[in-house]
């Protein structure tokens, strides 16, 4: 099994200090002008036979949306009424848009191409029937011997996934656009980096992504191409159409910089710092080829992050399958983990998950989340390193229960900070970015608190019945009844005046008392100050602070 591994790594620590050294930015645009026909013949591939349209109702009639390429060769496309398209050819086929199942393919596809480059995003300017991505390969074509390979192998992919596909490759997002809508028959896909303001010019102003209505009173001006609107002064067209043409006139020629401020491409997934990658001659048909490429692609992850003084918090292994499709295992640790045996136990229960069928083209490895690695010190002599390195650590069982039970059933009660005892504590999850480092110093309140807590804490105070009242107003009862028993109060110590978050409007508030029964059980009484009712709230431990107490 033979495996190419590459390697993408963060950014530099100091931002702009090579900016000289940065490759040109390179942006591919697919065009996929009859992706909802493609995918309704790839569901049905015996709607192939016959010219086949998408239709959606609207206004109480039918209307089409796409149409395949011998439709159109008919004369039928999208904005005809069905029944006019029927009048022309019988025997076509209709099939009813699903914009919601064309929108979740093409997420898929998005992250299906993140085998080439992990800033993947998809365009929004596309017209019904129609889909469109954009990635960033700046950087990327080396890893696929080069531009033009590159570019060939997503098409040759798309056209195996059986879907019709315009590529091209350019500086920035609006020219790769206008290229692979616009561009002369036989004209290269590929544009060089400067080659954009040359190669646009004679494109139709549609070229600009602008609305159809700015279109159409342009055109009707006599301003057809874009080197019409070039010449003009940038002033004039501002005050007649707006700041938005100017903006996609600057995107299209690249006039507002080489760099990602001419327009950013925001990516389904945010890329990853930390990434390896293997991909394979022949597709992986078996599941057992999982676990051998992890443990391979794991121990140059770590050396990674090893280097920087980090370790992983979340890892993500994904496939990618020859059929288009791919899947994906993650993990977390409760602390920043590199070590190599310790994930691959934790990935183990996950790997068998992933179905690798029909074959896997490529492999990687991510670990999007990190955190500042600390290294523990198990003991002073390398003997004793060694016998304790073997035992099972507390973080590792964390890690293992966690991945295996669900992150949100495994995790540590934190602080909050709000006056009601029932609210002081919240469920943090064992692998949230919070967690403390220190395992063995889990709790919820540090020992030091000034106000002694009760050992155990009611989730609702239970209402007790007051046989003999206090003697003072506000001062704890004498006895009191008590799921079904009498106690009578030998000692007590307070009261603790707890308000609610007043400043988020709420109202309520107690007083709280510690107090000793008569069989030295102790307590933890409160009394609602707006009905004066009493309650048990709690259980303090024997020899607490509350012992310190008043007969």
């Amino acid at each position: 099994m033979s495996v190419n591994v590459g390697v993408s790594v963060g950014g530099s620590a100091f931002p702009g200090l090579f900016d000289s050294l940065r490759p040109a930015r390179r942006i591919a645009a697919a065009w996929l002008p009859n992706f909802s026909v493609n995918l309704s013949i790839k569901t049905l591939p015996k709607l192939k036979e016959s010219p086949l349209v998408m239709f959606q109702h609207e206004a109480g009639r039918s209307w089409i949306i796409a149409a395949d390429p011998a439709a159109q060769a008919l004369g039928i496309g999208p904005g005809q009424a069905v029944a006019d398209a029927r009048a022309l050819y019988p025997d076509l086929q209709t099939r009813a848009a699903d914009p919601a199942g064309d929108r979740s393919a093409l997420e898929k596809l998005a992250d299906w191409c993140g085998r080439y480059t992990p800033w993947v995003g998809i365009d929004a300017c596309v017209g019904p029937g129609e889909a469109g991505l954009f990635l960033d390969l700046t950087g990327c074509a080396h890893l696929n011997g080069g531009e033009a390979a590159l570019l060939a192998d997503i098409e040759h992919h798309f056209a195996r996934f059986g879907l019709d596909a315009r590529l091209t490759l350019a500086e920035s997002p609006g020219a790769a656009w206008a290229w692979s809508r616009f561009r002369p028959a036989g004209a290269t896909p590929i544009l060089a980096p400067g080659a954009a303001g040359l190669a646009l010019r004679p494109l139709p102003i549609e070229a600009l992504r602008i609305p159809a209505a700015t279109a159409e009173t342009l055109r009707r001006l006599g301003l057809k191409r874009i080197a019409d609107l070039a010449a003009l002064p940038r002033a004039a067209l501002a005050a007649r159409f707006g700041a938005d043409l100017l903006r996609r006139l600057d995107q299209a020629l690249g006039r507002a910089g080489a760099g990602p401020d001419n327009e950013p491409i925001a990516p389904r997934r945010p890329p990853t710092s930390y990434s390896v990658r293997g991909d394979f001659a022949e597709p992986l048909m078996v599941p057992e080829a999982l676990g051998a490429v992890l443990a391979r692609l794991l121990p140059r992850l770590c050396r990674l992050l090893e280097r920087d003084g980090r370790g992983a918090r979340r890892l993500v292994y994904t496939l990618y399958r020859i059929d288009g499709t791919s899947a994906a295992a993650a993990i977390g640790t409760s602390h920043a983990a590199r070590d190599p045996a310790h994930l691959a136990k934790l990935f183990q229960p996950r790997l068998e998950t992933l179905d690798p069928d029909p074959g896997i083209e490529t492999l990687t490895l991510e670990a999007p989340e990190t955190a500042p690695f600390v290294s523990d010190q198990n003991g002073l002599t390398h003997n004793e390193d060694a016998a304790l390195a073997d035992r099972p650590t507390l973080a590792g069982l964390v890690d293992r229960l966690a991945n295996r039970l669900g992150a949100d059933r495994v995790g540590y009660l934190a602080p909050h900070a709000l006056h009601m005892p029932e609210r002081q504590n919240r469920f943090v999850s064992a692998l949230a970015a919070g967690a403390p480092t220190d395992l063995s110093a889990w709790s919820a309140w540090p020992a030091t608190a000034a106000v002694t807590l009760p050992l155990r804490l009611f989730p609702v105070p239970e209402r007790v019945e007051v046989e003999t009242p206090g003697a003072r107003a506000g001062d704890p009862p004498v006895s009191f009844l008590w799921r079904g028993h009498l106690y009578r109060v030998a000692r007590a110590r307070g009261p603790d005046r707890r308000l609610g978050a007043w400043w988020q409007g709420e109202s309520a508030g107690r007083d709280y008392w510690a107090i000793e029964e008569s069989a030295g059980r102790r307590l933890w009484l409160c009394r609602d100050l707006a009905t004066g009712r009493w309650f048990v709230h709690g259980i303090l431990a024997p020899g607490c602070g509350a012992c310190k107490m008043q007969s």
